[in-house]
């Protein structure tokens, strides 16, 4: 199993030095991968807000929920 992982990672070189080749000639490319990373990275980062907020509001709505509960026994 090593020796196909150091191919492989043989492999990622050259193809690397070969896309920086294209890079290097066409800055735009560069340019615009960066882009769409950065784009991607953005939607994760969205996604993950509004799962945190989801998260918050639900708890917010037990807690309230739980004080109802406590303040009904309480009386």
């Amino acid at each position: 199993m090593s020796l196909i992982a150091r191919v492989a990672n043989l492999f990622r070189g050259f193809l690397s030095l070969f896309i920086s080749d294209i890079e290097k000639n066409n800055p735009e490319v560069a340019y615009e991968n960066s882009i769409n990373s950065l784009t991607g990275k953005y939607v994760k980062l969205r996604e993950a807000t509004a799962a945190v907020i989801r998260r918050r509001d639900e708890i917010d709505a037990r807690e309230a929920k739980v004080s109802k509960d406590l303040a009904q026994v309480n009386a």
